[in-house]
């Protein structure tokens, strides 16, 4: 197997975990990609040996708002880089935070505090 190859096949294998991750079905990628499901499903475990190309890996890593170029500069035990910084994320959450329906904000912090006084136990 080439390089490039394997890298293919190396990036496959990440995708399908986030997709996975995500609760995604092979369907819903398929449908962005412009492939039928069970293309999704050969590239994934590697039955054949046609990959796709450029194209279509692009769209794929597209819909789960994932980093081709941030898995190809890393080395093989590097910790993908974060692609926002921490007060860019934290702007995000509060802005999410604020959306939320009373209900929701109050069953998270329930939570919260139920983490909190787990981990005060300990």
């Amino acid at each position: 197997m080439s390089t490039a190859s394997a890298q293919v096949s190396e990036i496959i294998s990440e995708l399908r975990e986030e997709r996975e991750r995500r609760g995604l079905s092979q369907q819903v990628i398929a449908d962005v990609v412009g492939v039928s499901r069970g293309q999704i499903g050969h590239w994934e475990t590697g039955r054949n040996n046609q990959q796709p190309d450029i194209e279509q890996l692009t769209r794929w890593a597209q819909a789960l708002n994932w980093s081709i170029r941030l898995h190809l500069e890393r080395g093989p035990d590097q910790v993908p880089a974060p692609t926002e910084d921490f007060a860019t994320v934290v702007g995000r959450l509060g802005i999410i935070w604020r959306e939320l329906p009373d209900s929701a904000r109050r069953g998270i912090s329930e939570l919260i505090r139920g983490f909190t006084a787990m981990s005060e136990k300990r």
